[in-house]
């Protein structure tokens, strides 16, 4: 297994939280609001689809976002029950 820095583990939860919004605004008229949560479904489900495929190939994914202090910093990484977990989880939102 190889490290590659990419920005596919952040797009998972920022797609949620870009959503989340969207479909309260939109709480009241069902059909854009339907729309808007099934469109960030199917966009969250085929990110980890894509982190899932480059785990399946032996990459380690992380994006390294800033360093809090020389010993601690902030990153994502996808190991493998967070890839299992986020294909799951993105996988049941469309249902």
């Amino acid at each position: 297994m190889y490290n590659i820095e990419h920005i596919l583990p952040v797009l998972v939860p920022l797609t949620a939280l870009f959503a989340v919004p969207l479909i309260y605004f939109f709480r009241y008229q069902r059909d854009i609001r339907e729309g808007v949560s099934l469109f960030a479904s199917v966009f969250m489900f085929l990110i980890a689809l894509m982190v899932f495929k480059n785990y399946y190939e032996g990459k380690k994914i992380f994006i390294h976002l800033i360093d809090l202090t020389p010993t601690i910093s902030l990153q994502f990484k996808a190991d493998g029950a967070a890839v299992l977990f986020s294909l799951i989880a993105s996988f049941l939102w469309i249902i």
